[in-house]
């Protein structure tokens, strides 16, 4: 996504969150835009980690947690727009175990303390949040499939236009090839010149 259509989905969110939308606040589709919007804001975070992420991994303004596709320790600080994210679920803090609300209420069949059964509804919450992201797409005005990986390559291009390096967007993507990153960002470069193409003809 590019900066104006992020903002799209942020105004989005702001009016949700203010009640003025069609989207409930409490609804599905308003929790996967906050946890899409959570994702780019920190640094392409996948969504297995967005969607498990727990209030014990939240100490002192960073996130601190492994990632469960590769294993890795990850220590991030909680910049102020994903804070403000965090902050509309602190109620839920501390009876409740997850940041975000969605396997534990709209997967409640599988074993959430197993860790394949954990494994399993981030899977089946993923699917679900990935079909309410193309109304939200819808309602915030973008012509685009939303979906949760969107969200890292949407990180990945703000890394990218602030000049970040090859191997600090490797490092923050956690990414364990250089070529891997290459083709993220090969990717946006495509759609840009696909927006840049369109305008000598328009």
């Amino acid at each position: 996504l590019n900066s104006k259509q992020v903002e799209s989905l942020e105004a989005l969110k702001e009016e949700i969150d203010s009640g003025e939308a069609r989207f409930a606040p409490n609804g599905l589709p308003a929790h996967g835009l906050r946890a899409f919007l959570f994702s780019v804001y920190m640094l392409g975070m996948r969504w297995s980690d967005v969607s498990s992420l727990e209030w014990t991994q939240i100490r002192k303004g960073r996130i601190r947690y492994q990632m469960r596709q590769t294993g890795a320790q990850k220590d991030l600080k909680i910049v102020p727009p994903a804070r403000d994210i965090v902050r509309w679920y602190s109620d839920r803090q501390p009876e409740e175990r997850f940041v975000f609300p969605m396997v534990q209420r709209y997967a409640p069949k599988h074993d959430l303390t197993d860790d394949e059964g954990l494994r399993q509804a981030i899977n089946d919450m993923n699917r679900r949040v990935n079909q309410e992201l193309k109304e939200i797409a819808h309602g915030a005005g973008i012509d685009i499939k939303l979906s949760t990986h969107i969200a890292r390559h949407t990180s990945a291009q703000r890394m990218m236009e602030q000049g970040w390096s090859l191997q600090e967007i490797q490092a923050a993507l956690d990414h364990s090839s250089i070529s891997t990153t290459e083709h993220y960002l090969r990717s946006v470069r495509d759609e840009e010149l696909d927006d840049k193409h369109e305008d000598l003809f328009s």
